[in-house]
């Protein structure tokens, strides 16, 4: 098939969840699909990358998006019905860019990611049957999010929340397929909307084999240092979990990877903290760690932080959100936290028994690796080749 593929980042370095899931999608697809990409772009540095996609891609389009103008879009759209989102990414250019490629392209499928990018479908022709993959429901992360903000940041949060949602509901009802990253996804989006158009297609996990060396006290939190939850949730780890596990065991460190910037090395009265950045030979991260702290406070869709950790056999201590998407068994595939006081009882547990820790490990990779696979999108895709065969 002849697929357009629309993207609001540029999908490589796959550094962050939407550029993992599109990078990798794209290289599922192009397996067996002719994959035309249509992407923003902010900087010079993703024509750097292009010929990291050219193998993957028929051709590549790029449309400049300037910050500036694009956050004076959003402010303008802050007293109408749709989201800032949705203005943010408002382009001309874009839109001349899709009607012209659709009428030279006889395309099969649009593969649209993110709720933002959805009004160039109204430019596609009625014969592209089109995808809106969702991922998140991101309406349910800033409702969860908006009681640990300050007031006026809890005002404006709710009031684009619920925007979100209606649009997330309009959407519904209207795409003829959406994708979400999980099953409480989907759950929460058939509850809001009532329809029953709306597919599960997960990500995938590495299945790299590499030889853990578990018997230390380095703890790992790993992410994305621009992500919101996840600055809070690493400063729950060192205000309210490890000061706290320092007394009990005096020789843990933290190691902190991740995309970013996340401050410098410090070593504080009862631990250090080395922050690594980005690495990119991973394999080295994960075999010298003995387990993995995600105390995230409010998220939505699937971590891919834990579930990257759960594929290389590293135990993973979290939160029922940080699980929400995943679904592992607490206590033998992951172990669930919510309060400070937990947290630190396991992580002692683990760090002074580490073959419990290496239990738990290799029961969350047998999980893992058993139930999100990259190629199931190939399998989606190709059920709607046979479904437009069918209605031919």
């Amino acid at each position: 098939m002849k697929i357009l593929f629309l993207t609001s980042r540029f999908p490589y370095p796959p550094y962050r969840g939407d550029k993992l899931r599109t990078y990798n999608f794209l290289k599922v697809l192009s397996e067996e699909n002719e994959i035309h990409l249509v992407s923003f772009y902010e900087s010079s540095e993703d024509f750097s990358n292009l010929k990291m996609l050219e193998p993957y891609c028929k051709s590549i389009d790029l449309v400049y998006l300037p910050k500036w103008l694009s956050w004076a879009k959003a402010l303008s759209y802050y007293f109408l019905s749709a989201p800032s989102q949705v203005a943010y990414y408002r382009s001309n250019r874009m839109e001349q860019l899709v009607k012209g490629m659709c009428k030279r392209i006889n395309f099969d499928l649009a593969y649209v990611h993110l709720f933002r990018m959805s009004p160039y479908v109204n430019f596609m022709p009625k014969s592209v049957f089109k995808i809106v993959d969702l991922t998140d429901v991101i309406s349910k992360e800033i409702f969860r999010s908006v009681g640990l903000k300050t007031y006026w940041r809890t005002f404006f949060d709710k009031r684009e929340a619920t925007k979100i949602r209606n649009y997330e509901i309009l959407l519904a009802k209207n795409a003829e397929e959406i994708w979400v990253i999980s099953e409480a996804e989907k759950e929460d989006l058939v509850r809001s909307s009532g329809v029953d158009n709306i597919h599960v297609v997960p990500n995938g996990v590495p299945l790299n084999v590499i030889n853990r060396r578990s018997d230390n006290n380095s703890i790992l939190f790993f992410g994305y240092s621009k992500s919101k939850h996840n600055m809070g949730a690493l400063k729950f780890l060192l205000s309210d979990i490890l000061p706290k596990v320092a007394k009990q065991l005096p020789e843990i460190s933290l190691k902190i990877f991740g995309a970013g910037k996340w401050g410098k090395d410090k070593n504080t009265r009862s631990f250090s903290v080395t922050n690594l950045g980005f690495v990119s030979n991973i394999d080295d991260i994960f075999s010298s760690v003995a387990v993995m702290v995600a105390p995230i406070l409010y998220s939505a869709g699937t971590q891919n932080k834990i579930l990257e950790a759960m594929s290389y056999g590293v135990p993973v201590i979290t939160s029922s959100f940080g699980n929400e998407g995943i679904r592992a068994k607490n206590g033998s595939q992951i172990v669930i936290c919510d309060k400070p006081d937990l947290y630190v009882e396991q992580i002692v547990r683990i760090l002074s028994n580490h073959q419990i820790g290496e239990e738990i490990g290799k029961e969350g990779q047998k999980y893992v690796r058993g139930e999100f696979s990259w190629y199931l999108v190939a399998k989606r895709v190709g059920e709607v080749k046979k479904l437009l065969k069918h209605e031919k």
